[in-house]
């Protein structure tokens, strides 16, 4: 008597959010390797969208599975990143920078896209009233201040936490407004405008 034929085994697929994650990684390793190699200058204003379109491409594939809370969860998240960095400036460059100013040097806006900004303005002497703002889109923005200073200091972050002196905010739209006694009437004093997209914000002294 014959035995029935076996049938072979189904090959495991793989995931369809595997493959949308790797198809990410992919996607963003590239774009480094890009940008690190000056090939082409990578902005997140880009990738974020293309990473977004690579999730939906996946999903249009998945539209007969039932399983696809994870890759709609992650369009979701790439959504909203997309938008914060349509609404935030990122154009002021990727990577760490500080900044440092003594004496009565002026004083310039400082921008950074992605990273970590330091301006150090500890040893500023100004003659006057001085204005000053810096802008990082997603990372870290740490400021030092003089000692003896008077200033106004207004730190925003969209998603993160906002440390001014002793004054702390965090989450969604975080906002800390800080004005020294004897500002109003100063004759030198630092009036101080910070922001971040994404990210945090530091003010000491």
């Amino acid at each position: 008597m014959t035995e029935p034929a076996t049938q072979p085994e189904p090959r495991p697929r793989g995931s369809l959010a595997g493959i949308a994650l790797g198809a990410l990684l992919i996607l963003a390793g590239g774009a480094w390797l890009l940008h690190t190699l000056d090939v082409v200058e990578v902005s997140p204003d880009v990738v974020l969208p293309s990473a977004l379109i690579v999730v939906g491409i996946v999903l249009i594939a998945a539209a007969r599975r039932s399983r696809q809370g994870g890759l709609i969860a992650l369009g979701v998240i790439l959504t909203i990143l997309s938008a914060l960095t349509a609404s935030t400036d990122l154009a002021g460059g990727v990577g760490d920078r500080r900044v440092e100013l003594s004496g009565a040097e002026p004083v310039r806006d400082q921008e950074l896209g992605i990273g970590q900004l330091v301006v150090d303005l500890s040893e500023l002497a100004p003659g006057g009233p001085v204005a000053v703002s810096a802008e990082v889109g997603i990372g870290q923005l740490e400021v030092e201040l003089p000692p003896d200073l008077p200033v106004r200091v207004r730190a925003t972050s969209g998603i993160g936490e906002v440390e001014v002196f002793e004054e702390q905010d965090g989450g969604f739209g975080s906002e800390v407004d800080h004005v020294d006694d004897g500002f109003e009437g100063a004759t030198a004093s630092l009036d101080l405008e910070l922001s971040v997209g994404i990210g945090q914000v530091t003010v000491t002294r």
